[in-house]
């Protein structure tokens, strides 16, 4: 996204008698956003996405946070200066997952600063990217997963946080990077989003190498699955009907055979009696 990030960081002022900390902007103080769009549609779809998969991989737990193209406030100065503008996608892991946001403030979140963020790159903040707010998020926010896609390359790049500093991430033969905060592989993929997007998009895969599914996939894996359980059902029941269609068949085919031996025991019985009559020996009872 189109920002202004901070030059520096400022260091904690050095002892001063009587020194208090400053006061931290209230709640209600702190702006929620810079009105200043994504770089292209691209990069909205390709956030909403990112975010959507991470819910996605953590559904069912309610102890995480994820966001994107929101502010991060992580000081005083900071706001006052309104000099950094946050990440395009963040993690954090360990917090009340069931509160809105429409900003992350530190002080307001128990001093914590997110876990994993990524960041997609533009022409117009690649630079800021890859140097600026990658020593904020090394030094200041210490994040200890840092993720960049340049969309434009189709090259991912990934560090992890190792005694305080940034050591790049290594890819495994398919090209993807494991995050550890997440527990999943960011990795390339060339698909539709939402089932009308085609494009190269990044996205999650588990420890086993499978796709994470957006919420509209496994929807559409939940329909597949009840479309081939409905036709399994439907098949078992013809198989039976079938069966008994067979049984009653063969039941019949037995009455019909049994009938005719009886009709035929009959007729011999018949004319056994008019035989023995003839010869002037009727049959007993």
């Amino acid at each position: 996204m189109s920002e202004t990030a901070a030059e520096s960081v400022v260091p904690f002022p050095p002892y001063v008698e009587n020194w208090e900390m400053p006061e931290m902007p209230r709640e209600g103080d702190l702006p929620e956003d810079d009105n200043v769009p994504m770089e292209s549609s691209w990069h909205r779809d390709a956030m909403n996405f990112l975010i959507e998969l991470i819910r996605s991989h953590m559904e069912g737990r309610t102890d995480f946070y994820t966001g994107g193209n929101m502010f991060i406030h992580f000081s005083a100065t900071q706001v006052r200066n309104n000099d950094f503008r946050g990440p395009d996608v963040f993690f954090v892991g360990g917090v009340d997952g069931s509160k809105e946001r429409k900003f992350w403030a530190v002080w307001l979140e128990e001093n914590r600063y997110p876990d994993v963020i990524i960041e997609l790159l533009s022409p117009c903040t690649a630079r800021q990217d890859r140097t600026t707010k990658k020593a904020i998020y090394e030094k200041t926010f210490q994040t200890p997963n840092y993720f960049i896609y340049d969309p434009n390359e189709r090259r991912l790049e990934g560090w992890q946080l190792i005694n305080g500093q940034y050591e790049p991430l290594v890819a495994n033969k398919r090209g993807w990077l494991w995050s550890d905060k997440l527990e999943a592989w960011l990795g390339i993929w060339a698909g539709l989003f939402h089932r009308t997007i085609p494009d190269v998009w990044l996205r999650l895969f588990d420890a086993e190498g499978r796709i994470v599914p957006s919420f509209d996939e496994k929807a559409q894996q939940q329909a597949r699955r009840a479309r081939r359980q409905a036709k399994a059902a439907l098949q078992r029941e013809r198989r039976r009907t079938d069966e008994a269609l067979q049984l009653a068949s063969a039941a019949a085919e037995r009455m019909v055979a049994e009938r005719q031996r009886a009709e035929s025991a009959e007729k011999e019985l018949t004319q056994l009696r008019a035989l023995l009559a003839a010869k002037g020996n009727p049959p007993t009872a």
